[in-house]
């Protein structure tokens, strides 16, 4: 006897299988082992060689083939399966215990076969066939207990639980040794006595399976039962039988119920009697009516049946506490919920703008308002505050509890409907600021409305909306204004300030003679103009003794050209080359612009830097050096600015001359800082200007100074603003 690998769902077992002679090939079986709930089968098969007629003698040890996930794959030589001849029996063992065992018989095939083909109907006689051990030298019976025991036989290095039965035991299983059969089994229906083949079955009341008596030739209904068949289709079929309100025959139907509530069998009606429902006997009985005294009414119409009230209309509320006068019409109000009077116009056509329902207010009773009742989102009320259009699609109803004054309706610039008082009042669908005073600036005055000792005024309303209007619009200092008739626009006044344009890009130069110059590169400035102010920014990796400018030559574009004075041939320069452009030279510092060449090594002896003295470029805004100053608060004069200007020393007898620029107004009545930006190492002069809040007076300070950086060289002014970038 050899033995053979199996492989087993990505699991090598050595298994002592049988190999059949050669000239009968092994048949594979190969199939998935489920337990009884459908789960799959984890465990071990224990499998044995039988043959003669008594079941009882087997060739060979047991083997043990493991299964995971239900995996099966085992290669068995194949047995005749006749009287006397080989057979395979299998025991399937799972959590340690002994589940089921089978007879197996295996044909020959060239294809795998599933245990379903190969299972025999004939099963072992005892367990103990199934679960008899054999020694592996003798093939004696070892005697082991007829529990599952806790010994573990060893199959090439993989435990393998060993169940065995002591010679001469009588085994049992009983379904609590099958784990999870015995809750398979009760979710399964019970065959009841009634039960018969070949018929119909139901299950009865109790859940048995009980076969439907009645004859062959019956209908079976829904719930079990059996009757002869009929026809619905034009009456000519056999009458059907009716359930429901209706019963009876479908040739002879009685009406029993209306809307599944009973009618009253035994009472036999009267002349001139109604059929009523009667509570006490839960039927519909006839009884006399309409003779009688009068009856309570409820719902759209209340009280006696002698003096009705109408206080609903569809079930919508009337307002019962508004007071209707001459030409209004009933309304439905969707904030209050109610059927109420209201004015509307009584012509087909509107004469004035003050009748439109836009942000219309009006008093709904003594205590309320109502503004913009007739917005919806089928018909917005839109306001525009610029560019922006704000939409309301719903109104405000305002709430009176106290007090005697007036209420401001407004819009503000958010869209948001508010409502300004000192009255003690509720808002619902508005936002309430609870202060006198009159519409805030920046808002749309909508209404008006006074009150007296908590109740609005009739005729106290005072409409504010307005059809047509325009705004003064007045530039400050520094400021222009362009007023084409359908927009004005505001501008920086160039005369006296400047602006800026930053530009920057990577240029490459080819080599440069000594002495030479290199072609002109361009430099993308959208927005330069020829003739402005350029402040170049050189690259850090500029070699020495290379000088270079910038210039606006043309609409959007920057001229860049290097020249060489380092006294040798150079190789391509490269490198990003930034540039601020200034428009408005009247606010321009001027700077001196010096030359990066040097005498000694790589110098040119004997020739004199470039003399760039007569170039007025400004410094980069980046290298300003912020100054703040902190003002004190004034009531008489609230509003500041600083009047300022720059020296590097050379002009402290001009101080006055030397305040030329201004910042903006600000608003300094409990206090400010302004901050002002300096070239580095310059002096700056400013002094102090405070007008009241109508700019019609206004008083100078006194002139001071500070110096614009932590440096105490006044040189350093003119260095920092010769700096080459």
């Amino acid at each position: 006897m050899t033995s053979a690998l199996v492989l087993l769902s990505g699991i090598s077992v050595l298994s002592r299988v049988p190999v059949a002679k050669a000239e009968e090939p092994n048949t594979i079986v190969e199939d998935v082992i489920l337990n009884p709930d459908g789960s799959q089968f984890d465990g071990v098969l224990k499998i044995l060689r039988g043959r003669g007629q008594t079941g009882r003698d087997f060739e060979g040890a047991a083997q043990y083939i493991r299964v995971v996930n239900g995996q099966l794959r085992v290669s068995l030589s194949p047995s005749l399966g006749g009287v006397g001849s080989d057979y395979y029996v299998v025991a399937f063992i799972r959590n340690g215990k002994l589940e089921s065992t089978e007879r197996w018989i295996v044909p020959v095939a060239t294809t795998p076969l599933r245990v379903e083909q190969i299972r025999s109907a004939s099963q072992p006689e005892d367990l103990e066939i199934a679960v008899r051990t054999f020694s592996s030298t003798s093939g004696e019976p070892v005697s082991v207990c007829k529990s599952v025991s806790s010994q573990v036989q060893r199959v090439e290095g993989q435990a393998i639980p060993s169940i065995a039965i002591s010679a001469g035991a009588t085994p049992s299983i009983t379904i609590s040794d099958v784990v999870g059969l015995s809750t398979e089994l009760q979710l399964r229906p019970v065959r009841g006595p009634g039960f018969a083949p070949e018929r119909v079955l139901a299950s009865d009341p109790s859940g048995l399976i009980q076969a439907v008596v009645g004859d062959l030739a019956d209908c079976i209904r829904t719930d079990g039962t059996s009757g002869p068949c009929s026809t619905e289709s034009g009456g000519s079929g056999d009458p059907i039988t009716l359930f429901g309100d209706v019963t009876g025959s479908s040739s002879a139907t009685t009406v029993t119920r209306l809307l599944s509530r009973p009618l009253n069998t035994a009472a036999t009606p009267a002349d001139g009697q109604v059929l009523t429902w009667e509570a006490s006997s839960g039927t519909w009985r006839p009884k006399s009516g309409g003779s009688g005294g009068p009856i309570t009414l409820s719902g759209d119409v209340t009280g006696s049946s002698s003096a009705t009230t109408v206080t609903r209309l569809l079930s919508r509320p009337l307002n019962t506490t508004a007071t209707p006068t001459d030409g209004q019409v009933l309304t439905w109000d969707a904030i209050l919920g109610l059927w109420s009077p209201k004015t509307v116009p009584t012509t087909g056509a509107l004469s004035m703008a003050s009748q439109l329902r836009d942000f219309f207010a009006e008093k709904l009773s003594p205590t309320q308002l109502g503004v913009a009742q007739s917005c919806s989102p089928v018909t917005p009320c839109n306001v525009r505050f610029g560019s922006v259009v704000h939409g309301l699609t719903s109104g405000a109803t305002i709430t009176l509890t106290a007090g005697t004054g007036t209420a401001y309706v407004y819009l503000t610039r958010s869209g948001q409907l508010t409502v300004q008082t000192a009255l003690t009042v509720s808002c619902n669908g508005c936002v309430l600021v609870n202060q006198s005073g009159g519409f805030p600036m920046g808002t749309i005055p909508l209404w008006t409305w006074s009150a007296t000792n908590a109740s609005w005024n009739d005729g106290g309303g005072t409409d504010y909306r307005s059809t047509y209007s325009t705004s003064l619009i007045t530039p400050g200092p520094g400021m222009v204004s362009v007023d084409t008739g359908t927009m004005i626009t505001l501008a920086i006044d160039t005369t006296q300030y400047a602006t800026s344009i930053d530009a920057a890009q990577a240029l490459s130069f080819q080599s440069i003679p000594n002495a030479s110059c290199s072609p002109p590169a361009s430099v993308a400035a959208r927005g330069a103009t020829p003739g402005d102010t350029v402040a170049p920014g050189w690259p850090s990796n500029l070699p020495l003794g290379i000088v270079g400018r910038m210039v606006v030559t043309a609409l959007d574009t920057l001229s860049v050209q290097l020249c060489n004075l380092s006294g040798s041939n150079t190789g391509v320069i490269a490198g990003t080359f930034r540039a601020t452009v200034f428009s408005g030279a009247a606010s321009i510092e001027s700077v001196r612009l010096e030359s990066r060449n040097h005498s000694g090594a790589g110098g040119l002896p004997g020739v004199r830097p470039l003399d760039f003295e007569a170039l007025a470029l400004p410094l980069l805004r980046s290298e300003y050096v912020p100054t703040r100053l902190d003002l004190g608060p004034s009531s008489n004069w609230p509003m500041v600015r600083i009047r300022f200007g720059y020296s590097d020393g050379d002009a402290a007898a001009g101080e006055a001359a030397l305040i030329k620029y201004a910042s903006a107004w600000a608003d300094c009545n409990e206090g400010c800082s302004i901050t002002i930006m300096s070239p580095p190492g310059c002096v700056l002069y400013y002094r102090v200007e405070r007008s009241d809040d109508q700019n019609s007076m206004s008083r100078l300070g006194a002139i001071n100074s500070v110096v614009a950086s932590c440096s105490t060289k006044m040189a350093n002014c003119q260095a920092g603003l010769s700096k080459v970038q």
